[in-house]
């Protein structure tokens, strides 16, 4: 039984899951064969195994989520009321994400697409279709590694889904948003922001793994009060009343001449709403895997990263030849052969994309 158990241990912590979960199971195979390994290892130095132990130890302390950032972060989850007031991070929810941090529970969410119970995800047929296809390419191996960006940061955000989520079925009423830190971070310099929307089952941890190799900006990713990705008026609204006085209160020079906007798939409504009320407010427009539903001319660039096997790629294909129609400045970053889920499989290329572009 104990070869057993040890077995689906190691089967555990080989899935892309939370390094800070795949400590503790190592930690806990440590312990079940502590006899063995310690006979082994004290064989070749007297104090091996209790250093050991001590290192395992202090990785699952810095791997743990943590309920607040450190100087040094450059990812920072902040949670805040609707008055634009700073709260400390409910006990409640540290401990949520403790048990079930957000890499785990993405990593599980991968495997039931290749099971019987597949269709008991709350995501529809096309999102569906796009993962078997990811997986027949290898786009989702990259999944994990852009969580690891932040884990081998030494820094552990929360997952700022989980507000959203207790927002939704639990009635709460915080908000959280994240803040990447520039490179080389100057207090002296103004710095532009890309504020990025994030579309259906909220704002989610693993893209700050992938937006914090953007060059030279500030970026906030932000989301709704619930799961839905859905953004209103209020929504885009908070971007000059609420989030960059945030950013001001935390000592970040903003230039506010310099201000774009980044929706992916439901979070494309954040740029449909933008393109409506106040679109030469922003420097950028960014629509990402998601309709194109505004093409009218804007001092805004627009730009549009996309993919043709995407259900999104009717309207995409058809928003980008009118916006070239109408001499509309623009840049597009699409691909035939890419899915819904392009911003991860294809990362490279859209990072470097943006950096260009912005």
């Amino acid at each position: 039984m104990k070869r057993i158990i040890s077995i689906l241990l190691i089967i555990a912590v080989l899935l892309p899951g939370s390094l800070f979960h795949d400590m503790i199971l190592l930690m806990i195979l440590l312990w079940m064969w502590r006899t063995e390994v310690k006979n082994w290892l004290d064989a070749k130095w007297k104090y091996a195994y209790r250093a050991l132990w001590v290192v395992t130890g202090c990785l699952t302390l810095i791997l743990m989520p943590r309920p607040f950032a450190l100087p040094s972060d450059r990812v920072q989850l902040l949670y805040f009321n609707n008055e634009g007031k700073r709260l400390n991070t409910p006990i409640h929810h540290w401990l949520l994400n403790v048990l079930f941090p957000e890499e785990t529970i993405c990593a599980l969410g991968s495997v039931v697409p290749l099971t019987p119970f597949r269709y008991m995800l709350p995501l529809g047929e096309s999102i569906l279709k796009d993962f078997d296809t990811e997986l027949c390419n290898g786009g989702l191996l990259k999944v994990g590694s852009t969580y690891r960006k932040n884990d081998f940061a030494l820094e552990s955000p929360m997952s700022a889904v989980m507000p959203q989520g207790l927002n939704e079925f639990l009635g709460e009423n915080r908000r959280a948003f994240y803040v990447i830190k520039p490179k080389d971070f100057d207090k002296d310099r103004k710095y532009p922001v890309l504020f990025f929307a994030h579309g259906y089952l909220g704002n989610w941890k693993l893209y700050t793994g992938l937006l914090r190799d953007i060059e030279n900006h500030i970026v906030v990713n932000i989301g709704t009060e619930d799961l839905s990705g859905i953004f209103n008026h209020r929504h885009i609204g908070e971007i000059n009343s609420l989030y960059i006085p945030m950013l001001e209160d935390m000592g970040y020079n903003v230039d506010k001449k310099q201000i774009s906007l980044m929706g992916l798939s439901n979070g494309g409504s954040a740029i449909d709403v933008a393109y409506s009320t106040c679109p030469d407010a922003f420097k950028n427009l960014i629509y990402v895997s998601t309709g194109v539903n505004n093409s009218r001319h804007t001092k805004a660039k627009v730009m549009v990263i996309g993919g043709g096997l995407d259900h999104c790629d009717p309207s995409m294909t058809r928003g980008m030849s009118l916006l070239k129609k109408k001499g509309q400045k623009s840049a597009f970053l699409f691909d035939e052969n890419h899915t819904h889920l392009k911003l991860l499989s294809d990362r490279d290329n859209c990072i470097k994309f943006l950096n260009e572009q912005l």
